[in-house]
């Protein structure tokens, strides 16, 4: 349950960052930003006939611990997906929404019954990247498509899911900045079906290149190159590099200590 709920997160994370960047001084989303349901609740219902309103409304069911009701979410973003006057700048993160929460209940039918069974995900999925091939919900919209079916049991779908990924990552021609979570992403699935350190290590380094926002995760990936290079791929001089990197950067991480000795184990002398 709990990865039901930092997915859903993470979908509803995508839809409130590209529509809030559009007007940085909207009270409503900005308080759904800040997770303050209940506030941006109040406020979207005074919007309630507006489709922004109708969208921050839909999210606040659907993530809102106090009153939450993901199924009625559901349905609230599945008026609005169908909605033919839907300004263009809330389509693409309606639909985005709106096929992750119906993926996830699916994929929970123990919880939710057949409450999102009508909900071809997929369709939209392929719908989101092929309109909009280099935008943010693509980059998202790739890895909620292929995350189940890289992992599947079939060697041949797992396979061809892979080859999707990488084609989408060669393919796109957006900001390469946005395309970080597809790289951890590849980086998690390479090692953890494939036991690929090298490959997985590739879209690691290329994600921490490209500028990971969160501090934490930053952190925890940049050590995790090392310790890579280190223990899996027994490349020690690369080893030492990625680890004065983390230093350079993160000298007052309690994880400073340990990066310390483990270089000093690798024979490296400042």
């Amino acid at each position: 349950m709990k990865k039901l709920k930092l997915m859903l997160a993470l979908a509803a994370g995508v839809v409130i960052t590209a529509a809030a960047g559009s007007n940085p001084s909207d009270e409503m989303f900005q308080a759904y930003s800040e997770q303050n349901f209940s506030t941006a609740k109040k406020l979207a219902l005074k919007q309630k006939d507006k489709p922004a309103g109708k969208l921050i409304y839909a999210l606040c069911l659907i993530h809102d611990k106090e009153s939450q009701d993901i199924p009625h979410g559901l349905k609230k973003l599945g008026e609005l997906y169908r909605d033919s006057n839907l300004p263009e700048a809330l389509k693409i993160q309606v639909e985005l929404a709106y096929a992750r929460v119906a993926q996830l209940m699916q994929d929970r039918r123990d919880i939710y019954g057949n409450a999102a069974d009508g909900v071809k995900f997929n369709d939209i999925y392929d719908e989101i990247i092929k309109t909009s091939p280099d935008s943010l919900e693509a980059c998202y919209t790739i890895v909620y498509k292929n995350q189940p079916l890289i992992e599947s049991s079939d060697a041949a779908v797992s396979a061809k899911a892979f080859r999707d990924v990488e084609t989408f990552l060669k393919s796109f021609k957006g900001d390469p900045k946005l395309l970080g979570p597809v790289h951890l992403f590849a980086d998690y699935e390479y090692i953890a079906v494939k036991k690929d350190y090298k490959l997985a290590l590739g879209h690691l380094e290329t994600a921490v290149a490209l500028g990971i926002a969160n501090p934490m995760l930053e952190q925890d990936n940049m050590f995790r190159i090392g310790r890579i290079y280190q223990v899996k791929l027994g490349d020690n001089q690369k080893a030492i590099e990625a680890y004065n990197n983390f230093l350079k950067k993160y000298s007052s991480s309690n994880r400073a200590p340990i990066v310390e000795r483990y270089l000093e184990e690798l024979g490296y002398k400042k």
